[in-house]
């Protein structure tokens, strides 16, 4: 028997961090806080505020499970106990990550809006770089989980931009299936390419996730209005909800365990 009052409950905890409750075991993608001994950490990239999480769960002196670029595993190992891989398979569940191409960082808006970020906080950007320049570099990710059902999430982190390659999305169409849930980042700017291109995941609900809004606030950068994004994109007939910092979306009827026969 279930005893949760729910099959599958994402949950947003700010920065990046959006967390998986359901029957197995909790998935939490780029913690920000602590996570379980008994939960998965997928980490997607290199940025200090994805790996906080992960630390502060190793000096608190727990195990860690993790799913992650080898070098964010060996970097993480070096604070304690760390069990890590870039595949996960463990009771019908998997999750796969695929490195994509990101946001050329220094394009013409970008680079302006970095400068005149440093300029206007110089301490805490540079401290930032700093904490960013102690972590080996790695190239972002896109996960993939097949739940021991056969039902799929795709976390596309920030893939989808202006710089997307055409082919690269047709590839990953293809090679994710007909994902159930797909969650999706979006830098400031890159909307009109969004729409296009999620169309290419659109088999089920298509959650437009702030992921970079508290690093930008933060940082004293702008950050996307995701509800005019959202409502633009229904219009078009795509399936799309906005997942808002401390936000959660609850599925009660959705079968994650049994699997297809």
């Amino acid at each position: 028997m279930n005893p949760l009052p729910w099959k599958l409950r994402l949950y947003h905890h700010g920065f990046a961090h959006i967390s998986l409750s359901w029957e197995g075991r909790d998935i939490h993608f780029c913690p920000i806080e602590p996570i379980e001994e008994d939960a998965v950490a997928v980490v997607l990239w290199s940025w200090p505020e994805h790996l906080q999480g992960c630390i502060d769960t190793l000096k608190q002196g727990r195990t860690l499970t993790l799913v992650a670029p080898p070098e964010i595993i060996d970097y993480l190992s070096t604070f304690g106990r760390v069990i890590g891989s870039s595949h996960f398979e463990e009771a019908g569940l998997v999750i796969d990550l695929h490195p994509y191409e990101p946001i050329p960082e220094w394009s013409i808006r970008g680079g302006a809006e970095r400068i005149k970020a440093g300029l206007q906080r110089p301490f805490r950007t540079l401290r930032r770089l700093h904490k960013k320049r102690q972590i080996p570099p790695c190239e972002p990710h896109i996960a993939n989980i097949i739940f021991p059902s056969g039902a799929r999430l795709v976390h596309l982190n920030t893939a989808l931009h202006n710089t997307t390659v055409p082919s690269q999305l047709t590839e990953w169409s293809q090679q994710f299936g007909d994902p159930d849930w797909t969650l999706s980042g979006l830098d400031v700017g890159h909307h009109e390419s969004w729409y296009n291109q999620i169309m290419q995941f659109t088999t089920g609900a298509i959650l437009l996730c702030d992921l970079l809004g508290d690093s930008r606030r933060r940082n004293g950068m702008s950050t996307p209005l995701l509800t005019p994004i959202v409502d633009s994109a229904v219009t078009k007939n795509i399936n799309a909800f906005v997942f808002a910092t401390y936000a959660s979306y609850r599925y009660d009827t959705v079968d994650l365990i049994s699997a297809v026969q």
